[in-house]
C-alpha cells in the first residue's frame, strides 16, 4: 500500500506486483523527488571579498580586518617612540581617529604612553589620581567636552575637580546634588551628616578658600546613593543585633572619609596644575603677539 496525496484528501491506492517492480526504488536509475529538486536547483553564489579585506586576511570578522591595520602592525618600541612626541590631548584625538586606536590606546598596557605623553607637558601634569584611568585625566585636563554626555556646549567651562566633572546644565542638574536638598530627601536617616562627611563635596568657593557647612557642598547623585544605601543596611543590622556590624560600619565610615580627603587633595594639585598651565599659554600667546607685531613694523619700515 502507497500513500499519495491529491489537492482534496489523502488517498490510499492499491498497487499491483508488477507497478511495485517498476518503481523500482533501490535501483540504480531510481530518482527520489528531493534528488531531482536538488538537480534542478542552482548553486549558491559564493559572497565577494574586497581587495581589502583579503590583504587584512579575510572578513570573517571585524577583529582580523582591524589587524591589517599598518600603524598597529608595527613594533612596540616603534609606536611608543612615536607616542613620545605627543601631548595628552593628541594622544586622546588619536584615539578617537579609528577603533584599532581606541582599542590600543585605551588599555592598560599603553599607560607607558599615556605617562610619557603627561611629561612631557609644560609644566608636567600631576600623577594620575587612583579613582581616574589615564584617558579620564586627559579629557577633564585638556578638553572641554561634558564628562557625562560627551559633547563641548559653551556652557562646560568650569571643572568640578572633586567630583571629576565637566558637566552641561542638562548633565549637571542630573548628576549633581545640592547638600541641602540631599538632607530633606534623606531624612529618615539619622546619620545623614555622616554620609555627606565622608563623601566628596565641592562648592563655589573652593576657589577662595571659604570654609562652609557640608551641607553647602554638591556631590555627585550616584556617589550619595550608594553611601546612603551603605549605611541604611548597616542600620539594619544594627537593630537585628548582628556581631561585629558596628565595628565594621566603624571601618566603612574610616576608609571612606579617608577616600574622601584623598579626592580633595588630588582635587587641590589639579587645581592649581590647571591655572598656572593656562598661565603660561597666555604668555606664550602674548609673546607670539608682540613678536608677529614686530616683524610687520620690520617690514613696513623697510
Amino acid at each position: 500500500m502507497v500513500l499519495t496525496r491529491s489537492k482534496s484528501a489523502i488517498n490510499y491506492k492499491e498497487v499491483s506486483d508488477d507497478e511495485m517492480g517498476d518503481l523500482n526504488v533501490w535501483g540504480k536509475g531510481a530518482t527520489t523527488k528531493e534528488e531531482s529538486q536538488s538537480e534542478t536547483r542552482p548553486k549558491r553564489k559564493k559572497a565577494r571579498i574586497s581587495r581589502s579585506s583579503r590583504a587584512a586576511g579575510g572578513s570573517k570578522d571585524r577583529k582580523t580586518s582591524r589587524a591589517g591595520d599598518p600603524f598597529t602592525s608595527l613594533p612596540l618600541d616603534t609606536v611608543y617612540e612615536i607616542f613620545g612626541f605627543l601631548t595628552p590631548l593628541e594622544l586622546l584625538q588619536l584615539s578617537r581617529t579609528n577603533k584599532a586606536l581606541r582599542s590600543f590606546l585605551m588599555c592598560k598596557r599603553s599607560s607607558i604612553a599615556w605617562k610619557s605623553a603627561r611629561a612631557a607637558v609644560t609644566p608636567p601634569v600631576p600623577i594620575c589620581p587612583k579613582d581616574l584611568s589615564e584617558p579620564q585625566l586627559a579629557v577633564l585636563l585638556f578638553t572641554k567636552d561634558c564628562t557625562v554626555c560627551g559633547k563641548s556646549p559653551t556652557q562646560c567651562e568650569y571643572v568640578w575637580y572633586t567630583l571629576r566633572l565637566r558637566a552641561c546644565k542638562p548633565c549637571f542638574q542630573s548628576s549633581v546634588i545640592f547638600g541641602r536638598t540631599a538632607a530633606q530627601q534623606y531624612s529618615y536617616l539619622d546619620d545623614f551628616r555622616t554620609v555627606l562627611e565622608v563623601l566628596p563635596g565641592e562648592n563655589m568657593f573652593q576657589r577662595a578658600q571659604r570654609r562652609v557647612s557640608p551641607s553647602d557642598d554638591y556631590y555627585l547623585i550616584d556617589e550619595l546613593q550608594r553611601i546612603s544605601a551603605t549605611v541604611e543596611q548597616y542600620h539594619f543590622r544594627f537593630e537585628a543585633r548582628v556581631e561585629g556590624a558596628r565595628q565594621e560600619f566603624e571601618r566603612f565610615i574610616e576608609k571612606s572619609r579617608s577616600a574622601a580627603s584623598e579626592r580633595i587633595s588630588s582635587a587641590k594639585t589639579l587645581r592649581v596644575w590647571t591655572e598656572e598651565f593656562q598661565r603660561l599659554r597666555r604668555e606664550v600667546k602674548h609673546q607670539l603677539k608682540e613678536a608677529r607685531k614686530q616683524e610687520y613694523v620690520r617690514f613696513l619700515l623697510s
